[in-house]
């Protein structure tokens, strides 16, 4: 672990620690830093090792944000899934990090269970359609 990685955490459990559990305790939607944080730890817990090399084998990322009713149509916007997939993929360019080109972020807001849940899952690609064989056209040079 990198020295800023370490004082970062080190900051936020000390600083926002406190304030953090107030804010769960009272069912109010996480502020977006912590969420960011919280993802991308998560993220870099899944990146595998393989013949020296960093490998992130999911293609899909989905983020459940606890957030309170009044709050949850903030995150079901487009800006949010855009947000957090450009966050997932520098955090794996840093790391120096293999991952799918298909790799897909989906954000959703639910009003239970953890503040936030983030699952990984590695699924199939749809294969692509075959493309039409062309038709033969006959052609006539003139002379």
């Amino acid at each position: 672990m990198k020295i800023s990685e370490m004082i970062e955490r080190l900051g936020q459990t000390v600083f926002e620690g406190p304030f953090g559990a107030a804010a769960q305790l009272a069912s109010e939607s996480p502020e977006v830093a912590e969420i960011r944080i919280a993802v991308l730890d998560e993220v870099r817990r899944q990146i595998q090792r393989a013949g020296g090399e960093a490998l992130f084998p999911y293609n899909r990322v989905r983020i459940q944000i606890r957030a309170a009713p009044n709050q949850a149509a903030v995150f079901q916007h487009d800006f949010f899934r855009r947000y957090f997939d450009d966050e997932v993929r520098k955090c794996l360019a840093k790391e120096a990090c293999r991952f799918p080109a298909d790799l897909r972020i989906r954000v959703e807001a639910v009003d239970e269970g953890k503040w936030l849940r983030v699952e990984m899952l590695a699924e199939e690609a749809a294969a692509a359609p075959a493309e039409p064989v062309p038709a033969h056209r006959i052609a006539r040079l003139v002379v």
